[in-house]
């Protein structure tokens, strides 16, 4: 029997803006294909409130097939007139809620398609605006209403990346390994953060900006995260390994209406003493209360390029350790370890 995670129910600060648990995300998009968690020292496997869109580890595209442009038949992104009217509410309860919240271009995830052997990852420009009023308002409903977006718009699975109303802007997740073998870990920060403040996250993460595509309808997928990297621990192009960086895999989270979340992984150039030193002077250092460093065991034999029946035992004993040391881990960082897994054991 597959069983449903203990992760956070409702990972917003916004009480009703998303407020389904976990077991009832699994149930309503039933006939989606998961991401599943066999990583625990339970007898079952566990279903993640990920919908799996582009598993890596079967198709196994290098970074130079994978490329980021922007749709030109639908550049930019613009609410729908179908939800028009209850996105324009739902924005005016968030604004009220916050009234600092301010705007930005954000890259929505428009369809995904394989083009001569690349995958092409079509975006188009949305308002971060437009994701406060759709994705992160999925189960806002003010009184009159007879129901939320969720019920109006989702059944038992979600419309496509393409036929989706949503804003669907991309959110990011890397696993970072330092050059001596240990797994860069944030715990984010208790305030300021209406998403899973205190939970323990993957070492970058964040949403892709349109800003991003700083190399027009070209631009290397890698441009997704790095200013994210940069951001949060102060890390420069050159100090990642360009040959390591892996795309693990696309996902849509569910809680959010099936926002779409990329994942990869890398090896840094420098240590994790340089890490900590570099990191102090991050930017966006306020996100997170905390970086840790967990040391991987098999780490130094995927950077030596070694496979066989050993690797996946070693891989999970490492996830299975991690777990261990630590409490309140976030859907985004069981949900990369799990693509890596799936990835370097493959």
């Amino acid at each position: 029997m597959i069983t449903i995670p203990p992760i956070s129910p409702a990972e917003s600060r916004e009480k009703g803006s998303l407020q389904l648990t976990a077991e009832t995300l699994v149930e309503k998009y039933r006939e989606e294909q998961f991401v599943i968690d066999d990583f625990t020292d339970e007898s079952s496997p566990k279903i993640l409130p990920q919908a799996l869109v582009y598993d890596n580890s079967v198709h196994k595209k290098a970074l130079k097939d994978i490329v980021v442009r922007v749709d030109m038949e639908y550049p930019d992104y613009a609410i729908p007139g179908a939800i028009r009217s209850e996105a324009q509410q739902l924005l005016a309860i968030q604004k009220n809620r916050n009234p600092e919240l301010t705007d930005a271009a954000m890259a929505r995830l428009n369809d995904i398609v394989e083009e001569e052997g690349k995958l092409a990852l079509l975006l188009s420009r949305a308002s971060y605006f437009d994701y406060l009023a759709t994705n992160y308002s999925m189960d806002l409903k003010p009184a009159a209403w007879p129901k939320t977006l969720r019920e109006k718009l989702h059944g038992a699975r979600l419309p496509s990346l393409k036929e989706s109303l949503l804003a669907n802007h991309i959110g990011i997740g890397v696993l970072l390994f330092t050059r001596d073998g240990y797994l860069i870990l944030q715990r984010r920060a208790d305030e300021k953060l209406s998403i899973r403040p205190s939970q323990l996250a993957p070492s970058v993460s964040g949403a892709a900006e349109f800003k991003d595509l700083k190399e027009g309808n070209a631009a290397p997928v890698y441009n997704l995260f790095l200013r994210e990297g940069k951001e949060e621990l102060n890390l420069d192009m050159e100090d990642y390994e360009a040959s390591s960086i892996q795309l693990l895999g696309i996902t849509r989270e569910l809680l959010r209406g099936g926002k779409p979340e990329i994942f990869f992984s890398a090896t840094l150039r420098i240590d994790s003493s340089e890490i900590r030193i570099k990191s102090r002077s991050a930017k966006d250092r306020w996100e997170n209360e905390a970086t840790a460093f967990f040391e991987f065991e098999s780490f130094s034999a995927i950077k030596a390029g070694l496979r066989g029946e050993g690797l996946p035992k070693t891989m999970k004993k490492d996830i299975q350790q991690l777990r261990e040391a630590y409490e309140n881990i976030s859907l985004p960082l069981l949900t990369g370890l799990t693509l890596w897994y799936e990835y370097y054991s493959a």
